[in-house]
């Protein structure tokens, strides 16, 4: 097998893929040069040019075969494989300019010679051979290119092949005028010379650069996972001082150290939620880099219904301690699992409740409705809450992005929590929105609603129930 991958592009994924992007608009372009001879060939007379009938017969023929060659080519593109030593689409884009190259001096013969309209096209072809091929096979092909130019030129002036100028041209026979001829094939030469230099050194300085690009990524990839490893170090490190503190609270606020006022019970609650807030940020990041750095995703069939039942037990403290109710609806006849992480869709859903009761005030309302479509299940999470200014909706997604009426309670938070669910949900081939004021929002406490959508996982396994579980203060 001929060897045409140099070695700069040993495992250089993005070579391969600029190939196949390219064999498949050759192919395209091809399908438009089958056009433009099948005009040539039949509206030739609209401006007075004449074939001949061997003319005719050579192009429709010609033609033809074009057409049929370029379907194989179509056929074939999709199954190459970028393996250096077998068939591959380096192979192919030679097989194809070969082919072309072919046909066009078959063409280029029966249509004048130095005379044909069509000898254009080689530079065109030698532009394209430049972009893909190794510079010593573009070369060789150039030059045979030439040769080929000049030795029918030159049989064709000195009467040893039969000539086939085009009707209508040319007012005189330019093939039999010598310095024509020679004035020609030097143009012609320089041409042809000068358009693979240039277009196969900008090709081979492109690709290149592409390489050391992604190079310089891959580096960039490795600190990333650096950066992200001493984040988790450090970020566990600041969690078992704050998960103590929690503790000490516990113990101090149930009186194991005797009573406490009112008062102090008061702080000392407020304290806890703080501590919390700060545990569940903590957390937070260390799943985003877990995620991010590990890659750790365990797709499977999941019960939507029993990770909410979960979550909200998970904050149920904070549901009861603001006397906040919980109603959890199922809506549809439908009720189909999704396919999905357990664990990062119950971090999806724990970020937008845990956003919904930190941001609700004392005897707030907190309303999730499951409605099972046809294709799809939907989630929707409505509160009574603070809101979101009609303005920053299509912000909240961003990295690090806090609300303007968050800022102003002074509320810890990264900012990091809806950036990592939406991330999440669109790994789920899911979608999120959210839209504020919600139904159960009022004047004063506008509320938000977020909706997410997650596809059927493909086996449709179907839950039993249909329950309705309200929460009042908690689980």
């Amino acid at each position: 097998m001929l060897r045409l991958v140099p070695e700069w592009t040993k495992d250089y994924e993005e070579f391969w893929e600029a190939i196949k992007r390219r064999n498949l608009l050759f192919i395209k372009l091809r399908y438009i040069a089958v056009l433009m001879l099948i005009t040539f060939n039949y509206s030739g007379e609209i401006i007075n040019i004449k074939l001949s009938n061997i003319q005719h017969s050579v192009i429709e023929v010609t033609t033809a075969v074009i057409l049929l060659y370029n379907l194989l080519f179509h056929f074939i593109r999709p199954k190459l494989k970028s393996e250096s030593g077998k068939f591959n689409p380096l192979h192919l884009s030679l097989l194809q300019i070969m082919c072309d190259l072919t046909a066009l001096t078959l063409l280029v013969y029966f249509t004048g010679g130095v005379e044909s309209p069509l000898l254009i096209f080689y530079v065109f072809h030698m532009i394209i051979g430049s972009l893909i091929l190794p510079t010593y096979i573009i070369y060789t092909i150039a030059t045979l290119s030439v040769l080929v130019i000049a030795v029918i030129s030159f049989l064709q002036f000195h009467d040893l092949l039969p000539a086939h100028p085009v009707t209508g041209l040319y007012l005189h026979q330019e093939y039999r005028h010598l310095p024509f001829v020679i004035v020609f094939l030097v143009d012609f030469t320089f041409l042809i010379l000068v358009s693979v230099f240039l277009a196969n050194k900008i090709a081979h300085q492109l690709y290149k650069r592409e390489k050391q690009l992604v190079e310089t990524l891959e580096k960039l990839n490795v600190a990333e996972n650096r950066k992200q490893k001493y984040i988790m170090g450090i970020v566990h490190e600041i969690k078992s001082p704050i998960a103590a503190s929690k503790s000490i609270l516990e113990i101090i606020e149930k009186g194991y150290l005797g009573e406490i006022s009112s008062q102090v019970k008061e702080k000392i609650e407020r304290a806890k939620i703080r501590t919390g807030e700060a545990l569940e940020m903590i957390n937070t990041i260390l799943r985003i880099s877990r995620m991010r750095l590990l890659n750790q995703k365990s797709f499977g069939v999941v019960n939507i219904r029993d990770i909410l039942t979960k979550v909200i037990e998970g904050h149920s403290d904070v549901a009861k301690l603001k006397n906040v109710n919980i109603k959890l609806i199922e809506k549809g006849k439908k009720k189909e699992n999704v396919e999905g992480d357990e664990s990062l869709l119950e971090l999806v859903f724990s970020n937008i409740i845990g956003n919904a009761l930190k941001y609700s005030e004392t005897n707030g309302n907190i309303e999730l409705t499951v409605r099972y479509g046809k294709n799809a299940l939907e989630v929707q999470i409505c509160d009574d809450g603070i809101g979101i200014p009609k303005g920053e909706l299509e912000k909240i997604f961003d990295s690090y992005y806090r609300s303007d009426n968050i800022k102003k309670l002074q509320s810890e938070g990264s900012g990091l929590g809806l950036s990592l669910v939406k991330e999440i949900v669109e790994q789920h081939n899911g979608n999120i929105k959210a839209k504020s004021p919600s139904p159960l929002g009022n004047k004063e406490r506008p509320g938000t609603c977020f909706k997410i959508k997650l596809p059927y996982a493909a086996g449709k396994f179907r839950m039993e129930k249909e329950p309705r579980l309200t929460i009042k203060g908690g689980v």
